[in-house]
């Protein structure tokens, strides 16, 4: 992808159809990818310069292999953001919202953000009225210094 280019990475088709139509011509410029942030592959070898994931965490089978995965497509110097869910005890997630994790606790993620070379740049934590707690946390990666 060239750097004026972006991508909207998604498993599941409706939902890419439902951005694509949102996105309409005025963002001509969006590949939209069918594909798992956990198997995803880089085109030309060409990193990200950012990803922004927004409660997809704990839809996944297994965030750290996707924190990993994470560190592997963003560039050097690169920021992911990430909104997710802290930890909660709503089990009824599972099956109403196809949850696998109910939540992460913040330093879980700090710590699998650390092993895929990313640190904590900053972060803010939400109460909602019903009792949930976001995390909303800027991680970065870090730079190559020659």
């Amino acid at each position: 992808m060239a750097t004026d280019e972006f991508a909207r990475l998604d498993r599941s088709d409706e939902m890419l159809a439902l951005a694509q139509g949102k996105a309409g011509k005025k963002y001509a410029r969006i590949e939209f990818v069918k594909d798992s942030l956990e198997t995803f592959k880089l085109r030309n070898e060409k990193p990200f310069d950012a990803v922004v994931l927004n409660m997809v965490m704990h839809h996944m089978s297994s965030p750290q292999r996707a924190m990993r995965k994470l560190g592997e497509i963003v560039g050097a110097g690169g920021y992911v953001l990430m909104a997710d869910l802290c930890s909660h005890n709503q089990e009824w997630t599972r099956e109403s919202c196809g949850d696998v994790w109910l939540g992460f606790d913040p330093q879980d993620l700090t710590e699998w953000a650390a092993h895929a070379g990313l640190h904590e740049e900053q972060g803010l934590y939400l109460g909602l009225k019903n009792g949930f707690q976001i995390q909303l946390r800027l991680f970065r990666r870090e730079r190559v210094i020659n």
